[in-house]
């Protein structure tokens, strides 16, 4: 009975030291952008493992039919990384090129991949990667094994803000030029012997003041109330100029 335990013993502590022996595997390729507002979830996109399958994704990313997309906000990044540890008869790799191919630019402007780690030889490797995306781009993720799922990924950014006129600064045209020089002071600059014609309106659209005045002219506005007015001037030749401001 002794001898029969004692065989049992060495067979499953050969079969546990065989399991250790196995080897170390770990993989995985994530997409990245931190949102900056804890009431908003970051976006992430990721797939974990060497077969790169079951992808995992949350905040702005969705899918549309067969592509992940991403919409970002102007001037922001999107972070890739991807990583390959082995140590060990797991995944066997005949070269580092296998990984370094992961990713194809289908369109749009072309990332950098920083390429890092050390390639022993196919069982015995750490392997990394990383970009920062800063560009609008669709591209591909597939592992370089026939058959491998293909994901196409679409990397996009909001237009830039629409930069607003200050409402103390002239806006000129080739022309005539038109700004709020003051609390009380609507200042018009044209040529000397221009006629153009001042209508000031309220935002609901009604007029309050119609003028036609020649050559450069202040026009005193200090009898309107507080509040945001429209001052549009037209010229003989044609010209209109339009102002937005607030008293």
């Amino acid at each position: 009975m002794k001898r029969l335990l004692l065989t049992a013993f060495i067979i499953t502590s050969l079969a546990g030291f065989s399991q250790e022996k196995k080897g170390i595997c770990s993989a995985g390729f994530h997409l990245f952008h931190e949102s900056g507002d804890d009431s908003i979830p970051d976006d992430h996109f990721m797939l974990e493992g060497f077969s790169l399958d079951n992808p995992l994704y949350y905040g702005g990313f969705h899918i549309d039919s067969t592509i992940y997309e991403v919409t970002l906000p102007f001037g922001d990044s999107l972070l890739y990384s991807a990583y390959w540890h082995v140590d060990g008869m797991c995944y066997p790799l005949v070269n580092s090129g296998i990984v370094d191919s992961i990713i194809t630019i289908l369109e749009g402007v072309p990332f950098s991949i920083i390429h890092e780690g050390y390639y022993g030889n196919s069982v015995y490797y750490s392997l990394s990667q990383k970009a920062v995306i800063r560009n609008s781009c669709l591209f591909k993720i597939q592992k370089n094994v026939p058959g491998a799922t293909a994901y196409f990924i679409r990397v996009k950014f909001q237009d830039p803000p629409i930069p607003e006129t200050p409402l103390d600064l002239p806006e000129i045209t080739n022309e005539i030029s038109m700004w709020l020089s003051s609390e009380h002071t609507l200042s018009v600059k044209t040529d000397q012997d221009a006629v153009w014609d001042l209508n000031l309106y309220s935002l609901s659209g009604q007029m309050l003041q119609k003028k036609t005045l020649e050559g450069s002219q202040d026009v005193d506005v200090s009898d309107l109330p507080k509040g945001c007015y429209i001052a549009r001037v037209s010229g003989e030749n044609g010209l209109e100029k339009q102002l937005r401001f607030i008293k």
